[in-house]
Parts: structure tokens; sequence; C-alpha cells
């Protein structure tokens, strides 16, 4: 196994909804710690460092409402513990056919701390926005009077059709 130091930066988009399915009452406590559970299971670090600002998004609306969706930031500090392995692949070649073939891989076996933080789009107020389609001038056609109907000017009062 061999060891280095490395600073890798991940980006996800959590699915938090799931925590609504069970009881209201501490349902961004729950987020918390399947935030924490998610990010160990995916970056098999040993110390997970949820930041202030993805807390305070969490527990912004409540303890009865964490948000659905988050889009975090991953840093993975601290050394990595790696090690090869053999794998064995099935490769089709040139005629189609299967073969199999052993290839060495590099597996992450642990991390020392993963810290999350939110994910903020560097230059986001630069791009440009889309420009919205001027709406098309709908030409008004003037309706013609029915009897009936109330006139403009008067007080409510309708008008019959007059006889020749």
């Amino acid at each position: 196994m061999s060891e280095k130091k490395s600073s890798k930066e991940l980006v996800y988009t959590i699915n938090l909804s799931r925590l609504y399915w069970g009881r209201r009452a501490n349902r961004a406590a729950r987020a918390v710690r399947y935030l924490r559970q998610w990010v160990a299971r995916r970056t098999k670090a040993k110390e997970v460092v949820i930041g202030e600002d993805v807390n305070r998004l969490i527990w912004s609306r409540g303890i009865e409402k964490p948000p659905r969706k988050l889009r975090i930031r991953v840093i993975i500090e601290g050394p990595v513990e790696e090690k090869t392995v053999k794998r064995t692949r099935i490769v089709r070649d040139e005629k189609g056919e299967e073969k199999k073939k052993e290839v060495e891989e590099k597996v992450v076996v642990s991390v020392e701390k993963a810290i999350v933080r939110l994910y903020d789009e560097k230059g986001a107020a630069e791009r440009p926005k889309k420009a919205h389609k001027p709406e098309e001038e709908k030409e008004e056609k003037p309706e013609a009077k029915e009897g009936g109907e109330k006139e403009a000017g008067g007080e409510g009062k309708e008008t019959e059709p007059q006889s020749p």
C-alpha cells in the first residue's frame, strides 16, 4: 500500500427527499447524519467535517423541512492510502470476440479527512443571462355591440334592439 498526500475536490448533488418519508420531528438532524454517511461511503474518509454553510442551509427552514436537494463540494485532504489490485476485464477485439484481460488498477483504501462545503459556481455572475423573447403583441379587434350588452357610458341600463 502506498500513501500520498493530496487535496482533491469533488462536486455532488445529493437528493435528500427520501428523508421526507420519516417523522417530521427530526428531519434536519437526520439529513445531517445522512449527509455524513453519504460522503463517507463515497470518499472512504475516516472523518467527515460538515461546513457551517452546509449546516446552516440544512437547518434554515427549521427541523421539519430540510432542502430536498443539496449541491455540495467535497474536499479530500490528508494522506490517501491506495493499493494495487489485479482485476479481470472482458474486452472485445476487432472481430467482436470477447477475451479476458488482467488489468492492474489503483484503488483507494481510505482517506484521512473529507470536508463538505456548499457548491457555488465560479463566475456565475459573469455569465450572461438568457434573453427572453419579446411577447408577440396581440392585435385587439373591436367587438361588435350586440343587443342586450351594457353600454360604456350608461348607468347599467340595458338597451333593447329597435324594431323597424
